[in-house]
C-alpha cells in the first residue's frame, strides 16, 4: 500500500500443540499490548488523536483494485506509524474485476455443503471493502464490537475530515453494519463448530481453524 503510516513487520510461523491438539497462534506481548485497539481503549478519546489519523489513511487506500480492512483491532500502533497485524488485508483484484487470492482453503472452515455459498459470500465482503465509505462504516462498527463506544465520535470526525465524503458517514450507519454484523457471524461460528465436531470426531483429524467471535452465539 505504499503508506509511510503503515509497515509490516517480520513475519514467522511457529506451531504449538495446545490441548486437544488445536494449532495456535499467539502474539508475543509487545505486539499484544500495543495492538491499536488496546492503545485506544487505555487512551483519552480525541479525533485528533496520531492513530485514528493514521487509520483514516489507510481507508483512503480502498480502491477498485485493493479492499482494505481497516479495522483497528488489525493495528498495532508504536505511537508513529501503524503496522499491521492481520494476515489477510489488503486483497487485491486485477483490471478485470477477478480477486487475486485464492478463497478455495478457506472453505475448509465449514461443512461442505454450504461452501460455494460461504465463498461467493466472502468475495462479496471482499469487494465490499473497495469503497473507502464502506470501509469508514466497518471501522467505526468495529469499535461498536471492540467495546471501544467513546472513541465512536473521535473516529468519525477523524474519518469525515481525511475522506471528505458527499455525505458525512454516521453512527446510525456504522450501529446498522454492526446489527446485520450479529446476525451473521453466530451463524458462521455454528458452522464451524459443526466442522470442527465432524473434523475431530467422526475423521480424527484437526480442525486448523480458530474460532473466534465477540458477538453473542
Amino acid at each position: 500500500m505504499g503508506s509511510p503510516i503503515l509497515t509490516v513487520p517480520p513475519l514467522s510461523t511457529r506451531h504449538t500443540e495446545p490441548a486437544r491438539r488445536r494449532r495456535a497462534v499467539r502474539a508475543p506481548a509487545p505486539i499484544t499490548a500495543t495492538l491499536a485497539n488496546n492503545v485506544l481503549a487505555a487512551a483519552e478519546p480525541n479525533p485528533d488523536h496520531p492513530l485514528l489519523t493514521a487509520v483514516a489513511d489507510v481507508v483512503a487506500e480502498a480502491s477498485p483494485t485493493c479492499s482494505v480492512d481497516a479495522q483497528v483491532a488489525n493495528f498495532a500502533w508504536d505511537g508513529e506509524k501503524l503496522t499491521l497485524v492481520d494476515v489477510g488485508t489488503p486483497f487485491l483484484w486485477n483490471e478485470n474485476g477477478d480477486l487475486q487470492f485464492d478463497m478455495k482453503p478457506f472453505t475448509g472452515m465449514v461443512p461442505a455443503p454450504v461452501r460455494g455459498l460461504a465463498v461467493r459470500e466472502l468475495t462479496k465482503a471482499l469487494n465490499r471493502w473497495s469503497d473507502p465509505r464502506i470501509v469508514a462504516i466497518d471501522v467505526v462498527a468495529n469499535l461498536l464490537r471492540e467495546n471501544l463506544t467513546t472513541w465512536t465520535d473521535p473516529m468519525l470526525t477523524a474519518l469525515n475530515r481525511r475522506l471528505d465524503f458527499d455525505e458525512p458517514i454516521t453512527l446510525a450507519e456504522a450501529q446498522g453494519h454492526y446489527d446485520e454484523d450479529r446476525k451473521i457471524f453466530p451463524t458462521l461460528v455454528k458452522l464451524q463448530r459443526v466442522e470442527r465436531w465432524w473434523q475431530e470426531t467422526i475423521r480424527r483429524k484437526t480442525y486448523p481453524w480458530f474460532i473466534w467471535s465477540t458477538f453473542d452465539t
